[in-house]
C-alpha cells in the first residue's frame, strides 16, 4: 500500500474518484480499506465524498472487522457517518444505520452526525414548512429573482433533511450537547436556520 504525500493509498484516490473497477481490482489484490491518511482518513471516509453507494458498500463488505471499520475516526473525530451527513448522502446515511454506525458518535468537538445536518441545510425553515404543509410551494414559480422556494433551489436541503430523519428514525438525540454545548438543534439556528425538525 505505497502512499502519497497526503498519505492516501491507491484505494483512497479510486474511492474519492468513483473508480469502481479500479476499486474492484484493489479489494481482490488485497488493499486495505481502513488505512489511514496523514488525517486519519480511511478510504471508507473517502466514499462520503466519491458518492458512490457501490463503492461504499464494497468497501464495508471489505473491511474484516466491520463495526470497527464504521467507527473509525479522522482527525477530527468525524466517522463516515459524520462525513456523508455533512455531504447530505441520504442513501449512505441509511446504508450506515442499517450496519450499525452510532448515530450519536461524538467527533473531537462533541458534534454527531446530527449537528452536521444542521449545520449544512440552507433553506431548512422553507422545506420545513413545505413539509408540513403537504409540499405546498413546490411549483418551481418564481418572481424571476432568486426564489429559494423553487424546486431546484431546495434539491440539496431535501437531501440533508432525510438524512436527519434517518437519524432521528433510530434515536439522535436533538439535544445532545456537542462543541461548547450547542445541540443539533442550535445548530441549524446558528447557521440561521429554523429548527429543521
Amino acid at each position: 500500500d505505497d502512499v502519497d504525500l497526503d498519505g492516501e493509498t491507491a484505494l483512497h484516490i479510486a474511492t474519492y474518484c468513483s473508480h469502481g473497477e479500479v476499486v474492484s481490482f484493489l479489494l481482490q489484490r488485497g488493499a486495505n480499506v481502513r488505512a489511514p491518511s496523514r488525517e486519519s482518513m480511511t478510504p471508507i471516509h473517502r466514499a462520503a465524498y466519491g458518492g458512490s453507494v457501490q463503492i461504499l458498500e464494497a468497501l464495508i463488505r471489505a473491511a474484516s472487522e466491520r463495526s470497527a471499520a464504521l467507527a473509525d475516526q479522522d482527525h477530527r473525530g468525524w466517522t463516515v457517518l459524520h462525513h456523508c451527513c455533512a455531504n447530505g448522502l441520504h442513501e449512505m446515511v441509511d446504508i450506515l444505520v442499517q450496519l450499525g454506525s452510532d448515530p450519536d458518535c461524538r467527533a473531537n468537538d462533541g458534534r454527531t452526525p446530527l449537528h452536521m445536518v444542521g449545520s449544512n441545510l440552507q433553506v431548512s425553515s422553507i422545506v420545513h414548512s413545505l413539509r408540513e404543509e403537504g409540499g405546498a410551494g413546490m411549483d418551481g414559480k418564481t418572481d424571476g429573482k432568486n426564489d429559494p422556494s423553487t424546486t431546484s433551489f431546495l434539491c440539496a436541503d431535501l437531501d440533508h433533511l432525510k438524512c436527519a430523519d434517518t437519524l432521528i428514525d433510530v434515536g439522535a438525540k436533538l439535544d445532545a450537547p456537542g462543541g461548547e454545548g450547542i445541540t443539533p438543534l442550535m445548530e441549524g439556528a446558528i447557521f440561521n436556520q429554523i429548527p429543521f425538525m
